[in-house]
């Protein structure tokens, strides 16, 4: 009886969970680019950082998506999610590596861009002042 409670108890949250997921593209304000190749010395020192502030602002309305151009593989599974976000034809123009773009997601502008160079503080800073004009 308690295994079928714990079962019906993680079901349960695991639904929860995926229903959340699903509204939070809706709300979405900001969508988020990280142009990325693991073989990128910088973009690898970028994603570390970023990782903190996926984690910080994951309540965010924030959609993080990774644009990776490691593989054919892992560039076809990022182009797909940009699809779904609508975002893949401004993903596509933008040149070069080791940055993330905030995008406003019903504009589709640019609001700022995040530099490999930029310490966690500034990242930080710079996600922030996004949400903030938004408010």
């Amino acid at each position: 009886m308690t295994t079928l409670k714990i079962i019906i108890i993680v079901f349960s949250f695991s639904f929860i969970s995926l229903k959340s997921c699903g509204n939070k593209t809706k709300d979405t304000k900001i969508i988020s680019i990280g142009y990325h190749s693991d073989n990128c010395d910088e973009c690898n020192t970028l994603k570390s950082k970023m990782k903190k502030m996926n984690r910080k602002f994951l309540l965010s309305p924030i959609v993080f998506i990774k644009y990776d151009y490691t593989t054919e593989s892992t560039k076809i599974k990022a182009e797909k999610k940009l699809k779904k976000v609508r975002f893949l034809e401004i993903a596509q123009k933008e040149k070069g590596l080791k940055h993330v773009n905030l995008y406003n997601a019903k504009t589709k502008e640019k609001i700022v861009r995040l530099d490999y160079t930029d310490s966690v503080e500034v990242l930080e800073e710079k996600i922030s002042d996004a949400l903030a004009s938004f408010k």
